[in-house]
């Protein structure tokens, strides 16, 4: 570069710059600062706002049918939990998408037509890989008869027996060669195996479900039953995959304790969509409100304070769509156990849709689903 030039370049500068590289450090840089928090402010404000002001997406609408009244929640079946503590019932909520919403699904509901069950024994068996089977129609008391009058339909190989009746919604599997205990093994109560002593069995079971039942990728869950008299709490083994195929087992047989005869398959469901669910204050505000299933007339006297809120999936036999739901638990009363060595607590359970309203075409009043003609004919509120 010759003289001129490089003089030219050195003689062409701002002299702001120069007054802002004689300041301090820290001076020189909270303009910039300032400037960067003004814009982060600016995106932050803007996504808030895209999020609380966001359409919300287009779903269809979901109705709480009404339930049948020998399982209603709140008829003694459902609606009371007996526990030694709340902790005997793990918590396992639901967990939200990062946008607050949750799978909702379809299932299968009870149905008297003899077609539907027969359909739903034929898919048990494509799902469980059932080769060259037999379909045969009965009587509740299995004995032959023409499909257009049957109750139970069972599809039959040389591995599986597989049974679907009118009164469940579950295909009930048995194994043609039984599911023999590894030696050494057996539950110590045949009626309340516990949860150690499944867990010694999940290998060899979930093994089962790849070879036998055609699973491909099976998960091991438990549920929780309710404790008995005598302070014991039955746990049951259940193993599932993402399409929603379930297989729950059976306790040992009772001829043979060493043994597991077969299971209950549940079948997989459709997805719905995603909908988004509200926050726990405000399903408590509903509870409060009357918009739950359970045993009516809670918070008539006073308000009740809850000792735990779950978030859950429900849906009766008679419901055709599993959505989530606030599980509220409620302390009720105490009494001993037949022992005379602890006592037992009871809760009440409240059940509160947590699906946004827009997507529900009515909500429950004190614990009972509103009539579904009622909302289709416009009469609910």
């Amino acid at each position: 570069m010759r003289g001129q030039e490089l003089w030219a370049v050195l003689t062409d500068i701002d002299m702001e710059l120069v007054k802002e590289a004689a300041l301090p450090r820290h001076h020189r840089l909270m303009p910039r600062l300032l400037a960067l928090a003004a814009c982060l402010a600016l995106v932050m404000g803007g996504a808030l706002w895209a999020v609380t002001h966001r359409p919300l997406p287009e779903l269809p609408l979901l109705t709480i049918q009404e339930m049948d009244p020998a399982t209603d929640i709140g008829s003694g079946s459902m609606g009371v939990v007996w526990v030694n503590t709340l902790d005997d019932i793990p918590k396992d909520d639901l967990s939200p998408a990062w946008d607050d919403t949750v799978p909702v699904y379809t299932r299968e509901a009870v149905s008297t037509d003899p077609m539907v069950t027969r359909q739903r024994v034929l898919r048990a068996g494509e799902l469980l890989g059932m080769a060259e089977a037999t379909l045969t129609a009965t009587t509740s008391q299995y004995v032959e008869i023409e499909e257009c009058f049957a109750y139970y339909f069972i599809l039959e190989n040389d591995k599986l027996r597989v049974e679907a009746g009118r009164e469940a919604t579950t295909v009930r599997v048995f194994f043609k060669e039984p599911f023999h205990f590894p030696e050494g093994f057996a539950f110590a109560d045949d009626v309340f195996p516990t949860e150690e002593e499944w867990k010694l069995l999940e290998p060899a079971l979930a093994t089962l479900c790849q070879e036998q039942l055609n699973m491909s990728s099976p998960v091991a869950t438990y549920a929780y039953g309710a404790v008995h008299t005598n302070g014991k709490q039955p746990v049951h083994l259940t193993f599932q995959q993402e399409d929603g195929l379930s297989v729950f087992f059976f306790y040992p047989n009772l001829d043979n304790p060493n043994e597991i005869s077969g299971c209950d398959v549940t079948l997989p469901v459709e997805h719905l969509g995603d909908y988004p669910i509200i926050s726990r204050e405000e399903a408590y505000a509903r509870l409060l409100d009357g918009h739950y299933l359970g045993l009516p007339g809670y918070g008539k006297d006073s308000p009740q304070p809850e000792e735990r809120v779950d978030l859950v999936y429900y849906a009766d036999w008679w419901q055709t769509v599993s959505m989530p739901y606030y599980r509220f638990y409620v302390y009720s009363h105490s009494f001993p156990q037949q022992d005379g060595e602890g006592e037992i607590k009871v809760y009440e359970e409240y059940y509160v849709p947590a699906v946004h309203s827009h997507y529900l075409a009515a909500l429950p009043q004190d614990g009972v689903a509103v009539p579904v003609n009622a909302v289709l004919d416009g009469g609910a509120d």
